[in-house]
C-alpha cells in the first residue's frame, strides 16, 4: 500500500513538471497533439453536434412564434442566430481542427441571442432564459481548455456588465460582486477539471509505455533463472 502511494507521488511530480502550471499545455507537442485529438473525437466534436442541432431547431422554433405572434421582438436577431450556428456546424464539418474555435464562437453568439427583449413576455420567461444560457455556457467551459475558457469568462462578464450598465439607472453593486467571486471560483473548478483530465491521460500514455516495454522484452528470447539457496545452484526455469 506504501509502495503504490510513493508510485502515485513520482506519477504526480512527472506530470507536473511536464505540464505549464499557467496554460495547463504539455511541454511536450507531440504529446499535447496527442491529447488534442483525444477530446476533439471523444468530448468536443459529439458536444458540439448536440449544441448545433439544439441551438438551431431552439432559433428557428423562436423566429416562428415572432412571425405567427407578431410583437416588439426583432425578428432578424433569431435569423442571424441560426444562420451563424449552421453556417459554423457546417464549417466544422471540412475544417474539424477549428472545433475549439468553433465552441468559443458558440459561446459568445448566445450573447447576441440576450439581447432580445420582448415585454410581452413575463419575467419568469427571461429567467427561465437565462438559467438555460447559464447552463449551456457552463458545459462549454467545462469541455473547453483553461485558457479558452478564462479569456470566455472575461469577455461574456464584460459584455453582461455593460448591457446592466447601459439598461438599468440603478447598478446593483452587491450582485456585482457576487457574480465576480463566483466566476473566480468557476474559474478555479475549471483549472482543477482540466488539470485532472491532463493528469490521467498522461498517465493512461505512461501505462501504454510500460505496456508496450513488456510486450516487446516477452517477444525477444529470454532465460529466466532461479536460485537454490540451499544447494547454491542456479536453476533454469520453464518460459
Amino acid at each position: 500500500m506504501q509502495l503504490q502511494y510513493k508510485i502515485d507521488i513520482i506519477f504526480y511530480i512527472v506530470i507536473q513538471f511536464m505540464l505549464n502550471k499557467f496554460t495547463l499545455q504539455f511541454k511536450d507537442q507531440l504529446l499535447e497533439e496527442k491529447y488534442q485529438d483525444y477530446q476533439l473525437i471523444s468530448n468536443r466534436l459529439p458536444l458540439f453536434k448536440h449544441l448545433t442541432l439544439g441551438l438551431t431547431l431552439a432559433g428557428i422554433v423562436r423566429l416562428c412564434q415572432i412571425l405567427i405572434y407578431g410583437g416588439s421582438v426583432i425578428w432578424l436577431i433569431p435569423v442571424l442566430f441560426v444562420v451563424g450556428v449552421i453556417s459554423l456546424g457546417s464549417f466544422i464539418i471540412m475544417k474539424k481542427k477549428y472545433l475549439r474555435i468553433a465552441l468559443i464562437f458558440i459561446n459568445h453568439l448566445l450573447i447576441v441571442s440576450s439581447l432580445e427583449v420582448d415585454n410581452q413576455c413575463s419575467p419568469h420567461y427571461y429567467y427561465l432564459r437565462g438559467a438555460s444560457m447559464m447552463c449551456i455556457h457552463l458545459v462549454i467551459l467545462l469541455q473547453s481548455e483553461f485558457v479558452d475558457a478564462f479569456f470566455s469568462l472575461i469577455i461574456i462578464t464584460t459584455i453582461r456588465l455593460l448591457t446592466i450598465f447601459l439598461q438599468d439607472s440603478i447598478f446593483p453593486y452587491p450582485s456585482i460582486m457576487a457574480a465576480i467571486l463566483l466566476i473566480f471560483y468557476l474559474l478555479y473548478v475549471i483549472y482543477k477539471n482540466n488539470l485532472a483530465f491532463r493528469s490521467q491521460f498522461q498517465l493512461s500514455c505512461l501505462d501504454n509505455q510500460w505496456d508496450q516495454a513488456i510486450t516487446t522484452l516477452i517477444d525477444d528470447p529470454y532465460l529466466l533463472i532461479d536460485f537454490n539457496q540451499n544447494n547454491l545452484i542456479l536453476i533454469q526455469l520453464p518460459k
